[in-house]
């Protein structure tokens, strides 16, 4: 008897001691984990979420995002540009954790590729189109998403604070939520494309959007929409929408706060199911240019002279005259043509319609926007040079391009639709400088 007892103290000494290693093991183990989700966290911060630019022009941005793991897929990326624009990214890959936060960077580190091959390419150094960057990013995405059972969704989208104009590509993403200052009214800003990674030979249209002085525009991630309560209701883009129209006066930086704040009681639970993420941007009122002029004409072949003379009369008034004769001359050519495709193709031929010139001159750039009533067109990029220059189509498009620094065609703040054409110069320095 005295020997069992013996036998099992042992026993019971074996089994607390290993007991003890296989407790000190998982604490190490979990403290391992925990070290490697930590390292995760910070990779991501550095390499999927950019800071928002605090001076861009016109523009006032804040981001937020809340992973569901501590890790996750969504990204956003800042690419501030020349003449007052910003593109901006952004994305949420399928899944959670470290491979949906590997894929996110590799498809961030794709978009950026294509941006700069495409710059490199492009002639003077221009930007090339969101469309034609989603296009060449996705060529080299497709087959790997598609080979891991994967897709991204994501909205490029390109701000102009000059035209005053969002250019966007949405490859099936949530939507943005757009809340007018004017109307103080919202609107749901969807695109038809679907996700990278669906179809290896997918096709990416962009479309334009307008917006004024005072507009809040909200990105967001589906996990804030699909955020269910304790009855199993979503949240709902419908009532994202009405919580935006609701705080007006918010700035960025407190919307996206507020947003997550929301989305968090009507859940009733800590714990995150997916991934929460938002980008506000705020649309400020941009200085005064350093002049501005307006003409309007008749859509008449004979009209086409005052507007040549409309442009030279302003680069010439311009302070410092920014412009040499040879730039104002490429610029008169440019317009020429511009409202020539107007009359052509938007009133086809038709006369007694109205198009307005409006021309603005900045420090270190002139825009002149043909305003419209007519169909809306958009010609595919600037063509080759015509092997046969008696061709008439698509020369007017090449001699555009040729002429000025970025061509764009959109809807404008009044419901028409936009030829804007702008022309960068450097002012002559100051001689007592």
């Amino acid at each position: 008897e005295e020997e069992v007892r013996t036998l099992n103290a042992e026993l019971e000494e074996r089994v607390a001691r290993r007991t003890a290693q296989l407790e000190s093991a998982n604490k190490e183990i979990e403290q391992a984990h925990d070290r490697e989700i930590e390292i995760g966290f910070r990779i991501q911060h550095t390499l999927l979420l950019d800071q928002p630019p605090q001076d861009a022009p016109g523009l006032e941005i804040a981001a937020m995002t809340i992973p569901s793991q501590r890790i996750d897929g969504d990204f956003y990326v800042f690419l501030p540009q020349p003449a007052g624009r910003l593109d901006s990214i952004v994305g949420d890959v399928m899944g959670k954790g470290i491979p949906a936060a590997l894929l996110g960077a590799a498809t961030k580190s794709h978009f950026l590729r294509a941006f700069s091959d495409l710059v490199l390419k492009s002639h003077n150094g221009k930007l090339p189109e969101p469309s034609d960057i989603v296009m060449t990013a996705h060529a080299e995405l497709a087959r790997h998403l598609i080979e891991l059972d994967s897709f991204v969704t994501l909205i490029y989208a390109r701000f102009d604070v000059h035209t005053r104009c969002m250019t966007l590509v949405d490859c099936g993403h949530t939507g943005i939520v757009h809340w007018h200052a004017s109307t103080r009214s919202s609107s749901m800003i969807h695109g038809d494309n679907l996700p990278l990674g669906v179809r290896e030979r997918e096709l990416y249209e962009q479309f334009s959007v307008p917006f004024a002085p005072g507009d809040m525009l909200l990105f967001f991630s589906d996990g804030i929409t699909e955020t269910r309560n304790s009855a199993g209701e979503l949240f709902g883009p419908d009532r994202l929408e009405e919580y935006v129209r609701a705080h007006p006066d918010l700035t960025p930086d407190e919307l996206v706060e507020a947003v997550h704040e929301a989305v968090f009681d009507f859940s009733g639970n800590e714990r995150l199911t997916d991934d929460l993420t938002t980008v506000a941007v705020r649309i400020r009122e941009m200085p005064a240019p350093l002049s501005h002029a307006e003409l309007q004409i008749d859509s008449s072949l004979c009209h086409l002279s005052e507007a040549r003379d409309f442009v030279r009369g302003f680069c010439t008034a311009v302070p410092g005259s920014p412009l040499d004769s040879t730039g104002i001359s490429s610029l008169e050519l440019a317009v020429n043509e511009a409202v020539s495709n107007i009359m052509k193709h938007a009133y086809h031929g038709r006369s007694g319609q109205r198009i307005l010139l409006e021309a603005e001159a900045f420090p270190d750039y002139l825009n002149i926007r043909l305003h419209h009533a007519g169909d809306a067109f958009r010609p595919m990029g600037a063509p080759h040079l015509p092997a046969d220059r008696a061709r008439e189509s698509g020369f007017g498009t090449y001699i555009i391009s040729r002429s000025v620094d970025d061509v764009r065609y959109y809807r404008d703040e009044r419901g028409g639709n936009c030829v804007s054409l702008t022309k960068s110069w450097k002012p002559p320095q100051n001689s007592n400088e």
